[in-house]
């Protein structure tokens, strides 16, 4: 095999690589698919019978007064999530709960970018929740895109998240509360931060 054709193997590997790492992530069931039908539920107060995580995980995402599938194009209303058409691959196989599980690099991430504006330690404790810089007066939750503004000296990590947000019930399953316990006696130095992160993670995936 000459040179010029194992270069052209190469090259075609690694264009089908990209390719497949583009699809993973715009495919309906990818993360970044699901965040974005969860993200379509930010400003639909009428769904009170609908729980819009549990919606965005089968494959529904809000458009006006219904729920749409995208893949098969079927619309349904809030209390009938199984409206798929019968060849839909949403039908009877909605994402688990852990579609909406965070990464270390992604928490680390929005850290960065809290940090100027928070410091450094309560920069991990806000980004452990789900939340990140929208400009310098605002935070935003990564999921369900509340913003609120930082002057608010009041301001809960977890409860001003929306009652949705799957972060609540990712706070609730992972982290014990009093881990977020703010007195002075048990603040946390962002190493020790960084060290829970990885141990909470490693945890929830087993």
């Amino acid at each position: 095999m000459s040179a010029a054709t194992i270069e052209a193997a190469k090259a075609a590997l690694v264009g089908l690589e990209a390719f497949a790492d583009e699809e993973r992530e715009t495919r309906p069931w990818s993360r970044d698919a699901s965040v974005a039908r969860l993200r379509s539920y930010a400003s639909r107060p009428w769904l009170d019978e609908a729980e819009p995580e549990q919606c965005a995980r089968f494959g529904w995402r809000c458009a006006g007064n219904e729920l749409v599938c995208d893949e098969c194009g079927a619309r349904t209303t809030a209390t009938d999530l199984d409206a798929h058409s019968e060849f839909c691959l949403w039908r009877g196989a909605p994402l688990p709960e852990s579609v909406w599980r965070d990464e270390a690099p992604s928490i680390e991430a929005r850290a960065r970018r809290l940090r100027p504006i928070l410091g450094d330690d309560e920069a991990f404790r806000y980004a452990r929740l789900g939340w990140d810089a929208a400009d310098d007066a605002t935070l935003e939750c990564s999921l369900c895109a509340r913003t609120v503004k930082i002057a608010d000296d009041d301001l809960d990590p977890l409860t001003q998240h929306r009652r949705f947000c799957p972060w609540r019930a990712y706070k609730k399953r992972i982290l014990p509360i009093a881990y977020w316990e703010d007195a002075p006696a048990k603040r946390r130095s962002a190493a020790e931060i960084r060290l829970a992160i990885a141990r909470d993670l490693t945890y929830a995936s087993t």
